[in-house]
Parts: C-alpha cells; sequence; structure tokens
C-alpha cells in the first residue's frame, strides 16, 4: 500500500469512527472538503499543516494517519518506506509510536530546510523533544526560542504557538511528541 493510500485509509477511518461526515471534518479543520474527499481516495499530497489541522480536529496524534500497522516481533522503519510530509521550511517522516509513562509519543527525523516552519498549537499537556544532530537550529515557543547546535535537546509545551527555523540549513534532528494518554490531547 502507497504511503497516501495509507494516510487516506487512516484518516477516512478515524473520521467516520468519530461520526463526521467529510463536509464537517473539513468545516472544522478549516481544509477545503476537496482536499479532503482527494486524501480519502488516496490522491494529492498532504502537507504538515494540513494533516495536523485534520487529526487536531480527529482528536489523534499525527502519528495514527502516517503509520501502516504490523505485529511483527522486530519493528524496523526503513527510510525508503516511510512517508515524508513537507511543511513550508520541514521534512518530516514517522518511525515509530509507543506507550510509556502515561503518554503516547511519536519519534519522528526531521530535516529543516531554509526558511521558517510556523508550528501548530495542539492540545493542552502535549510536549515537543528535539535533539539536532547536524545543523544549528533556532526553536521553541514564539516568545521563547531557544537555538540548538548538534548533539543539543530541548523540550517545550507543544500547545501555545511555536516555530522550528533552520541557522544553517540543513538541520537534521529527531522529534519525539509525547500526548498525555486518555486526556483527549491527542493532536
Amino acid at each position: 500500500m502507497s504511503d497516501v493510500e495509507t494516510i487516506g485509509r487512516n484518516i477516512k477511518q478515524v473520521r467516520m469512527a468519530r461520526g463526521l461526515s467529510q463536509a464537517e471534518l473539513a468545516r472544522r479543520s478549516g481544509i477545503a472538503k476537496a482536499t479532503l474527499s482527494q486524501l480519502e481516495v488516496a490522491k494529492g499530497n498532504p502537507t504538515i499543516e494540513t494533516l495536523f489541522a485534520l487529526t487536531k480536529v480527529l482528536g489523534v496524534p499525527l502519528g495514527v494517519v502516517l503509520q501502516e500497522t504490523a505485529d511483527t516481533p522486530v519493528h524496523v522503519s526503513r527510510a525508503e518506506g516511510r512517508p515524508v510530509i513537507e511543511g513550508a521550511a520541514v521534512d518530516m517522516s514517522l518511525t515509530d509510536t509507543f506507550s510509556a509513562g502515561g503518554r503516547l509519543h511519536e519519534a519522528y527525523l526531521v530535516h529543516v530546510r531554509s526558511g521558517r516552519q510556523e508550528g501548530v498549537p495542539h492540545a493542552s499537556g502535549v510536549k515537543e523533544r528535539w535533539l539536532v544532530t547536524a545543523g544549528r537550529l533556532l526553536t521553541g515557543p514564539t516568545d521563547d526560542p531557544v537555538e540548538l547546535g548538534p548533539g543539543d535537546y530541548a523540550c517545550f509545551d507543544a500547545d501555545r504557538p511555536h516555530f522550528y527555523e533552520a541557522l544553517d540549513a540543513p538541520v537534521v534532528a529527531s522529534l519525539l511528541i509525547s500526548y498525555p494518554l486518555g486526556s483527549g490531547a491527542a493532536a
């Protein structure tokens, strides 16, 4: 199954499980109904902004719509097999999802290009944890950003406006997004 097919199938399944029509999900998320319809039939190439807007309304973490589920003894996430979602300045691919410490975690490999990517505020209690492996990144809450270089780590509450900006492009980093379990804080 292709990446777009997986995303489309998962969005449709969650939408239907929530009892939402395409029109209602489109209205609540601010996404055009035609765009949502195309996504659900595996056409188009959704951006980070589109997927975050949809998952926020659906009340699920981004990884729920990105990941093909498989029951295997060893989880391997091959670079060539992962969907890459693009934003204004960020390309990210989901490497894993797991639960620990009363939270759901999504691990991403992120490449930040030149420019600035505004982060969509998540629900209350969601945290972002960044570990930069190459380049210099300015990130964090819009009113209190931090500069990170190779080997630097930062954690911040992601339920308020935040951003990512490569000071030395490209930046390569790992991102762990943590959601409180059972609180409705997904997305």
